[in-house]
């Protein structure tokens, strides 16, 4: 059918889909739950001093993989975007992604021209609760519409939160948001020619909800939860693609129910294997 606002947005050419919260009808639909870590504001993160074009580098405290390379470092500039690894990149002029013009491996989560030495702070937290570090740009100054943006992104430790391709999931939250046509959301890997744009301006790639306040979006490489079915002559429905849909219950205690489907033209052998956090095959 016609792809909508509350369907999500990709593939890239790698393997990252991007879901919202109104995507409701998907398993990866993300909730909505700010961390507040601003100190001035009740939280307890520690603060990066950043000035107007400045970026700088904290530790992962497990190891995040990226387009499929593991990373153990964070750069963070003060511009609203972070990178895997180190660069010394600081550009505040936001262009479509991917792009040879935007950072190497960054995640723009709300590329602009930001500005904390005039108003707001950035600040970092690995929260264990949650299994994530934390970065936030809490009341920075934005110098096109001269308010101040509120927003964060959470890195998910695979470990706990484990994906098909074994990436790490990058979760993208906004408190209060106001120059939206003055910035870019999206992703893109190394090579700078893969990546994945959610919004630009006013100009939302399809699947996409224009962003807004108390919103959130994550970036992840499992697929949809689809069905896909073709009927055949004798008018019963049979899939037609591979599926793999969530186990119910979940949580489970002792028993759960995995359901999955092989296309109709499938004549090779399919197995299913379940393994639990630290790896181990389970069944």
């Amino acid at each position: 059918g016609e792809r909508t606002e509350e369907d999500p947005t990709g593939p890239d050419d790698y393997a990252y889909w991007s879901y919202d919260m109104t995507d409701v009808w998907y398993t990866e639909c993300p909730t909505y739950d700010w961390v507040e870590i601003d100190p001035n504001y009740g939280g307890d993160g520690t603060e990066l001093v950043l000035g107007s074009n400045q970026t700088e580098h904290i530790e992962i405290p497990f190891s995040f993989k990226y387009y499929g390379t593991d990373y153990d470092t964070l750069s963070v500039c003060s511009n609203g975007w972070v990178a895997l690894g180190v660069t010394d990149e600081t550009t505040p002029n936001h262009t479509n992604l991917p792009s040879s013009n935007a950072p190497p491996l960054c995640v723009a989560v709300f590329w602009g021209n930001l500005d904390p030495s005039q108003d707001g702070g950035v600040y970092y937290k690995y929260d264990s609760s949650i299994h994530g570090l934390i970065v936030e740009w809490s009341r920075i100054y934005h110098k096109q519409p001269g308010d101040e943006e509120t927003f964060q992104v959470i890195l998910s430790d695979p470990a706990y939160n484990p994906t098909v391709t074994g990436d790490g999931e990058v979760f993208c939250q906004y408190l209060t948001l106001h120059g939206i046509n003055n910035s870019c959301t999206g992703i893109q890997d190394e090579t700078q020619s893969i990546g994945l744009q959610y919004q630009r301006g006013d100009s939302c790639s399809s699947g996409a909800t224009p962003l807004g306040d108390a919103f959130v979006l994550k970036f992840t490489t499992d697929p949809p939860e689809y069905v896909g079915i073709v009927e055949d002559k004798d008018g019963i429905n049979y899939p037609k693609v591979f599926g793999l849909s969530q186990n119910v219950p979940n949580p489970f205690y002792s028993r759960t129910r995995i359901s999955y489907q092989v296309p109709i033209d499938y004549s090779g052998y399919v197995s299913l294997k379940v393994y639990d956090v630290s790896g181990k095959l389970v069944r």
